[in-house]
């Protein structure tokens, strides 16, 4: 049987039209745990990147049309895959696997932490190298080539974490994190969850490090019966109001589903009387601009930055001085106007970020025993 050289067919990162080996995670395993070798083609290596339907609609003596939004499809991998010399019983476990219909996470090397939910979308149909059959009667080993054709019928990735320990973890996997994501350290991400929030407005903020709008889950508690308050995102202009709240236990607003749960203790009900107005999602950060150096001193309403500014980043945010400071207004080519006198001097990086504004408003009196976001990122 004429065997595949891996080592003169994949040479250099583009060699014969393949793309240096790497691998792929699907349904907690790894695919070097059985044997196989994952090999992408130019051609495939870029089916990460979505692919859109537009909604359009022409209306008679008007030039064009109206664009009314976009969804982003289905997403298709194509996964090239072969093994050598392997065992029936490494054979078998390949085709349960990757069997149709198999479905969990899928999670490329090459794109490490970003998961999407795929299904295997048919029969795997196994290749022989040379002849008619993938079997080594003499060897008593299978060697074949294969494509499985994942589906992510939802077509966006998740990361399943929020923030990252220090800034020298950003360096993993060549600085996937750092270049690919808007993810930040720990000790600088907004605050999630309040206990005893009172006040008529109060003003907080929410991170989100991915390159698409996240849904938002809120889990909030309040006085039983008519009393209003309004969550809304100044960010995305959008208005989440809860009009009354329950005898016990808690509201769970969740954006990504449409639905509204009252969960008392183990029960969950569903609570649509006590919503009002729209559900929130989480415009994105990504891509931020990474490690820009700022100077400024106590008292001023202006930063400077030695790299040099851009229009685009009025209305972001920046870390300064232990706290998120917003970008007015450009006042030079290094250096612009910010929101609130600066209470420190100091020089310092920092990246430059989309924070999204929550207004949080209600009456005087009111007082929320619990008030929680819940989220993750997510990429095209």
């Amino acid at each position: 049987m004429n065997r595949i050289d891996k080592d003169s067919w994949i040479v250099t990162p583009w060699t014969n039209g393949f793309l240096k080996n790497d691998g792929f995670s699907f349904n907690g395993h790894h695919c070097s745990e059985f044997g196989i070798e994952y090999v992408p083609s130019v051609e495939n290596r870029w089916q990460d990147r979505e692919f859109y339907e537009n909604y359009t609609d022409e209306v008679v003596g008007k030039h064009g049309s109206y664009y009314w939004g976009s969804k982003v499809l289905q997403r298709e991998f194509e996964a090239e895959c072969f093994f050598e010399d392997i065992t029936r019983y490494e054979y078998n476990h390949i085709l349960k696997w990757i069997g149709r219909g198999a479905y969990g996470d899928l999670e490329f090397d090459s794109r490490p932490h970003i998961k999407y939910k795929a299904r295997v979308g048919e029969r795997i149909e196994i290749r022989p190298y040379n002849g008619t059959s993938c079997y080594d009667n003499v060897r008593k080993t299978y060697s074949g080539t294969f494509t499985i054709p994942f589906i992510a019928y939802s077509p966006l990735g998740r990361m399943d974490f929020l923030t990252i320990e220090n800034r020298e973890a950003l360096d993993d996997n060549d600085g996937f994190l750092l270049s690919e994501t808007g993810i930040i350290t720990d000790d600088i991400m907004p605050q999630l969850s309040y206990t005893d929030l009172s006040g008529v407005t109060n003003e907080i903020l929410l991170y989100n490090p991915g390159s698409e709008y996240s849904p938002l889950k809120i889990r909030i508690s309040g006085p039983e019966g008519e009393n209003t308050v309004s969550i809304y995102n100044k960010t995305t202009d959008q208005m989440c109001r809860i009009v009354q709240f329950p005898q016990s236990g808690y509201l769970e607003i969740d954006s990504e589903l449409g639905r509204v749960m009252n969960i008392d203790g183990v029960v969950e009900t569903l609570g649509f009387v006590y919503h009002d107005e729209e559900y929130i999602q989480l415009e994105p950060s990504c891509p931020v601009y990474r490690s820009m150096t700022f100077s400024y001193n106590a008292g001023d309403l202006e930063v400077v930055c030695t790299q040099g500014l851009s229009k685009d980043m009025e209305g972001k945010f920046v870390y300064l001085g232990g706290k998120w400071i917003k970008l007015n207004k450009m006042n030079s080519e290094y250096s612009m106007s910010v929101s609130t006198p600066i209470t420190s001097s100091g020089v310092e990086q920092s990246d430059v970020v989309v924070m999204n504004e929550i207004v949080i408003t209600m009456d005087s009196t009111t007082v929320l025993p619990m008030l929680e976001f819940e989220y993750l990122p997510r990429f095209a």
